[in-house]
């Protein structure tokens, strides 16, 4: 009759170990689920940040055409080459308008009278100069 009570020590022993076994068990798989889910939570961070930022430079992509084909139009071409190298087309003359301030009777108030100048292009006087007979 003693090995009843031996066989129960054993047991007790060896479902002792067990349960620490599948204790250690389930807190390394927990430790492992959590982790992953963290690493997964990062990762869809990451993504939705890089979708931001290519949502911003498709924006800007799209400006930027917008610009390149508004820079190859005639309009702004011509607006440009007024502007910015004081050419005219044929038969249109360069106006500049200057204001100059004035005072008036009382001396008091200035007020501005715009002056009106007709220049021609420089190159103008110069075919003048060179092409046409004195």
């Amino acid at each position: 009759m003693i090995k009843p009570e031996k066989n129960r020590g054993l047991r007790r022993w060896f479902f002792g170990l067990l349960m620490l076994f599948g204790f250690g068990l389930l807190s390394y798989t927990i430790y492992r689920i959590t982790g992953e889910a963290y690493r997964q939570r990062e990762i869809d961070q990451e993504i939705a940040s890089l979708q931001s930022e290519i949502d911003r430079l498709n924006k800007k992509n799209k400006d930027l055409k917008e610009m390149i084909d508004y820079f190859q139009t005639e309009p702004f071409k011509e607006k440009e080459l007024k502007d910015k190298l004081d050419m005219i087309k044929d038969g249109e003359e360069l106006v500049y308008v200057k204001e100059k301030e004035v005072t008036a009777n009382n001396g008091d108030e200035e007020s501005k009278k715009p002056i009106v100048i007709v220049e021609k292009p420089h190159y103008y006087f110069w075919w003048k100069f060179f092409f046409e007979s004195r």
